[in-house]
Formats: structure tokens, sequence, C-alpha cells
């Protein structure tokens, strides 16, 4: 074909490779709902904004509640994530933070990126999926009035199905389309950062919100902090 597109952003989605961790990662997280309260943010609008645990972007209730399974999970993913795009050499990074999103009828949560982070996600708990997408934006910046740009897709809509994880690179713009329904949808969030020239481990070694994991799976070991 003579039409080409290029510099595509990478989003990767996968579910739970069987019922069985299925099952268990529901066990964990839905724990985390039982036992958590929630707040809205201050710097959100009050009329729409969902609801989040405790002091969220900052907390980190993979680490707090224990959720092996979900962390097995996710390492693996991010494994294959990072190894589709060519990636294979022995990871560290850590989970800096992470949280639930209670979103009820009529809320939303506006456009934002999560700043400073090399990977961010989403796992959906709980959805009838018909209770708000997720989007994400266009990163072209200089596509606004451009014809050409005019023509293409400048909103991608992700797919809402329970046990759905979506990974995506932290610089891209998103955000949720209202819940319409009676349905109370329920996603895990979460921020990841990798080792790297000007930013180290032990640079935060000192945060007791981060969740370290190193994993050495191209060297056919794997090790990370567990969850004590």
């Amino acid at each position: 074909m003579p039409l080409h597109s290029a510099f595509a952003t990478p989003i990767y989605y996968v579910k739970p490779k069987d019922e069985d961790e299925y099952d268990l990662i529901q066990e964990e997280l839905i724990n985390v709902h039982e036992n958590t309260d929630y707040e809205q943010p201050k710097q959100f609008p009050k009329s729409a904004s969902h609801d989040l645990t405790p002091n969220p972007f900052i907390s980190n209730v993979i680490k707090e509640y224990k959720c092996h399974n979900f962390l097995e999970f996710l390492k693996r993913e991010v494994r294959d994530f990072m190894g589709m795009l060519n990636y294979h050499t022995p990871m560290e990074y850590i989970i800096d933070a992470s949280w639930i999103t209670k979103t009820t009828k009529g809320k939303f949560a506006v456009e934002h990126t999560h700043g400073a982070t090399d990977i961010s996600g989403v796992y959906y708990i709980k959805t009838n999926e018909k209770d708000g997408n997720l989007f994400f934006k266009d990163p072209n910046e200089r596509s606004v009035s451009n014809l050409i740009m005019d023509l293409t897709v400048q909103q991608n809509v992700a797919p809402l199905q329970q046990g759905l994880l979506i990974l995506w690179p932290g610089f891209l713009s998103h955000g949720t389309f209202a819940n319409e329904t009676d349905h109370e949808r329920l996603s895990l969030s979460f921020n990841i950062k990798f080792t790297r020239r000007g930013f180290t481990i032990k640079d935060n070694l000192e945060d007791t919100r981060a969740l370290i994991v190193r994993d050495e799976t191209w060297k056919n070991k794997v090790c990370f902090e567990e969850l004590n």
C-alpha cells in the first residue's frame, strides 16, 4: 500500500491467562475495595469526579494489601509488553503508586496524563462494559488544525472488560467517559518507573510506598521484592 502510518503509540491489552489466575486476582482486589475508604481529590471537579482510595497518586495499595497474585500477573505482562518493543534486558523498576477508583453514575475522569512515569496502567476489577470507557488522545500536539491530521482518528477508545489489563506510556493523555448506568465500576490504576541514567532504585529507597521489582527473566532468573 502507498499509505503508511508512522510513530505509532504502543498500548497493551491482556487478561489473566486462565480462570484460576483471574479468580485469585479478583479476590485480592475485592478485598482491597471492601477494606478501604474512598475520597474525592480536592483538585477534581466535585460534580463529576470519581472516588479514589485515600491519598491517591502517592499511596500504593498493591504493596499495602500484599497483592501477590496481581503483582505476578503484572510483572509477567510488563515483561511481555517490553519484549514486544524489543527490550530484552534484565528489568528493574518501581511501582511508585497504585490506587483503586470507584466510578458511580454520572462520574468520569477528566483528561490527564500521569506525568514523568514510564508505564501507566489500569486493571478492571468490576464493570458491566457500559459504565464509561477509557479513551486516549492523539499525543501529537502539532496535529491541531492540520487538515491531514483532522482526517485521521484523534481519539482511541479502549475496550471495557472485567479482568482486562491495559498498559500505555505515561505521557499519553487519557480520560474516561461518564458512567451513565447504575452500575459501580471498580478499577486499579498504577504507575511504573524504570531504572536508567538519572533515576535509580537507590534514589527511591527512602520512599516506603515504592514497590521495587527486579525481573531478570532474560537471564533465566526472576527475583523481586517480596510483599512481606
